[in-house]
This record gives structure tokens, sequence and C-alpha cells, in this order.
């Protein structure tokens, strides 16, 4: 299948398609536009996938996987079907959850939700991107999803909002690590989308809390805080509190 795609991204997008590694990691800030990105990449491996040195050269198996089916079904699948040609499909998409795309050259492209891990089991799985990844639980990623990618050393796209320093930070941390050559990341605020201006971005900040604009505009995964219970503190000196910013709730 000879398809030539022009993907219309911007350069913070463009960093994100062209990372070379078998896993990406995106740490977005809101609007940024990182479910257009995904989306392409996605639909670029199922369309070439002999030309990534990751995940089966024929017949692959693709998967989104989001929060909820009513996201995926919104930001990923609608999403691909607006990207792909009619004439590259297979038949008829599917538009039940879980939902399926069939292509031509074999491809085959379906959509979950981590809400309901319970799905997220069968064959191997050669592409996928997990969606709002700071928002899955570690375990779903670990039991469910990462064994997934084993049967062709498949590669996986985890795109968010930071939700404070946890798992997903954690592999993006992994991918700015030069030294780690099976992760790669890319780091893009607000202020990364070109379409939208600066100045309503910097609005935006004169009435949002520090901390949230950090996290939800900025990327910044630290600007959370800690939260610190009141049971630690039954069994913690007060020093450990060590000059650091903690939030009660």
């Amino acid at each position: 299948m000879n398809l030539e795609f022009s993907w219309s991204l911007s350069p913070k997008q463009t960093d994100i398609f062209h990372l070379p590694n078998r896993f990406r990691v995106a740490m977005c800030g809101r609007r940024f536009g990182k479910n257009e990105v995904a989306t392409a990449i996605l639909t670029d491996f199922a369309l070439r996938p002999e030309t990534y040195s990751y995940g089966a050269d024929e017949n692959p198996v693709c998967w989104w996987v989001g929060p909820t089916y009513t996201q995926t079904q919104k930001y990923g699948f609608e999403k691909v079907l607006e990207k792909l040609p009619d004439t590259v499909i297979d038949g008829q998409a599917k538009r039940s959850a879980p939902f399926e795309i069939p292509l031509i050259n074999g491809a085959q492209m379906e959509f979950y939700s981590f809400d309901r891990p319970s799905s997220l089991q069968g064959a191997g799985v050669d592409m996928m991107i997990i969606d709002e990844a700071a928002y899955m639980p570690e375990t779903i990623w670990d039991n469910d999803l990462r064994p997934m990618l084993l049967d062709n050393n498949g590669g996986a796209l985890l795109i968010s909002k930071p939700m404070g320093e946890n798992w997903f930070s954690d592999r993006f941390n992994m991918g700015m690590d030069e030294s780690i050559d099976d992760w790669g990341a890319v780091h893009a605020t607000s202020y990364d989308n070109p379409f939208i201006d600066d100045d309503e971005i910097d609005a935006a900040m004169q009435t949002t809390p520090e901390q949230i604009f950090r996290q939800e505009y900025l990327a910044d995964p630290q600007a959370g805080g800690a939260l610190l219970t009141l049971d630690m503190l039954e069994y913690e000196p007060a020093e450990t509190l060590n000059n650091q910013e903690w939030y009660f709730h």
C-alpha cells in the first residue's frame, strides 16, 4: 500500500512524532494538542509498520487506551477516522465499544478504556497509545499492558498531563535519561501550541492558583506538592517537613 501522508504538526508535536525510541513519553500542558499527534502516530504505524524498528512488519495490532470509553471514542477513535481515507478501511469501522478499525493492509486498530482492566487482555500488540497515562494505575501498565508488547517487541506512547510525581513522571524521567536507549521523552506546555495566543494563557495565569497553573498549563509534575496525612505525622518528627510546602486535604 503506497500512501503519502503529510501531517500538519507543531514543532513540539513533530518532536514527539519523530522520537525513535520504542517507548515514548509526552508530558503535556492543557490544549497542547497531544491527541492530535498521538492519533497521527498510531495511524502512521498502522499504515507503515515496516518503517518502524519495533512491532510486526505485517498485519500489526494497534491499540488506543483511554481513561473511559467516552474519551476513547472522542479523542482516539473519531480523530483516527478523520485522518484515514475511506479507501484504506477494510469494510466498516466498529462503532460500539471496544471500537475497531480494520485496514486493507491487514492492520487492526482497537480502542479500549483503562477503567475496565478486564478488557485489556488478548493477543500481542505492536503499537499502543495510552492517553492520560498519569491517571491510570501503574498496576495496569505492569500487569496488563506492558506484557501485551512482548510478542513482537511492540512500542508504546504514553501521553498525559502530569498528576504530581507518580509512575508516569518516573517513565518521563527515564525518557529524559539518554543512557536508557529504549525510552525517549518530550515535555510540552500550553505555550507550545502555536494556535493559542500566549496572551490568553497569560490571562488564565492571573486568575489560576499558581500550583494549578504550573501543573495544568506548564506540565510541571512537581507543582502538586506532597500529601502528608495525619497518620504519617504520628510516626514522623516535625523536621520531616524540611521547609517544604505541604497541603492537607
